[in-house]
C-alpha cells in the first residue's frame, strides 16, 4: 500500500489510486478491508494498536492534542491538521495508520458481512449503498479512550461513497462531510514496491 494517506475531498477515490499507479508504474486501487487490516495488524498478527511497537504512546508514536493544535496554529488553520509522516512507521513500513481519519476501502459495507465471509482474502459484498471505511479511531475520541487508548485496528463503518456538501449553521456556509476521510492506495503487483 502507498504508505501515506491523502485527504482528497469529493473526487473519485479509486480513480485517484489508479492514476497514482500509472505515475509510479505499479497498478494500484483502493485497498480491500482485508488488505487494510493485514497491514494495520503487521501481517495479520494480533496487534491492537497500529504503531511502530504495538503500543499507544501519546507524543511518541501517536499525536497529542497539543501537537495537533501546534501544527494547526503554525499553518494558521482553524481545523485539526494531521501530523503526517511525523511518527515512526509500523513494522511493515506504513506511516500514519493511527490517525483520526477514516480511510476509504474498495469494499461495499455490510455490518454483518464478516459473520459468513470467506476466511481467506474476503472481498466484501458485491454491492451496497455505503462504502467501507476503516479507522483506528471510533467516531469521537472519548469512545476510543474509554477502551484503553486509541489507534486500534477494530473500527469499521460505512459512509456514502459520494457525499455532498451540507448546509451548515449561519457561521458556516457549507460543511464538507467528507472532511474526515482519506485515501491510502494498495498495489497487488507481483513485483516489490520500490523504496522511496
Amino acid at each position: 500500500m502507498w504508505n501515506k494517506p491523502l485527504t482528497i475531498g469529493l473526487c473519485n477515490k479509486a480513480d485517484y489510486c489508479q492514476w497514482l499507479g500509472k505515475q509510479v508504474g505499479i497498478p494500484m486501487n483502493l485497498p480491500t478491508e482485508a488488505q487494510w487490516e493485514y497491514a494495520a495488524r503487521n501481517k495479520g498478527q494480533y496487534i491492537i494498536s497500529t504503531t511502530d511497537n504495538g503500543k499507544y504512546e501519546v507524543g511518541r508514536n501517536v499525536w497529542s492534542d497539543e501537537q495537533r493544535d501546534q501544527v494547526s496554529k503554525s499553518l494558521n488553520f482553524s481545523a485539526i491538521v494531521p501530523l503526517l509522516g511525523h511518527f515512526p512507521p509500523t513494522p511493515l513500513g506504513f506511516y500514519d495508520m493511527a490517525t483520526d481519519n477514516h480511510e476509504w476501502m474498495s469494499d461495499w459495507f455490510d455490518p454483518q458481512y464478516y459473520k459468513n465471509s470467506p476466511e481467506l482474502n474476503p472481498q466484501g459484498p458485491k454491492s451496497g449503498l455505503l462504502k467501507s471505511v476503516r479507522s483506528t479511531h471510533q467516531e469521537g475520541a472519548a469512545q476510543s479512550l474509554a477502551l484503553g487508548g486509541a489507534a486500534t485496528t477494530i473500527y469499521r463503518r460505512g459512509k456514502e461513497p459520494n457525499p455532498q456538501y451540507e448546509k451548515g449553521d449561519d457561521s458556516i456556509d457549507y460543511i464538507n462531510i467528507n472532511n474526515s476521510t482519506s485515501v491510502r492506495c494498495a498495489s497487488n503487483s507481483p513485483k516489490p514496491f520500490p523504496k522511496p
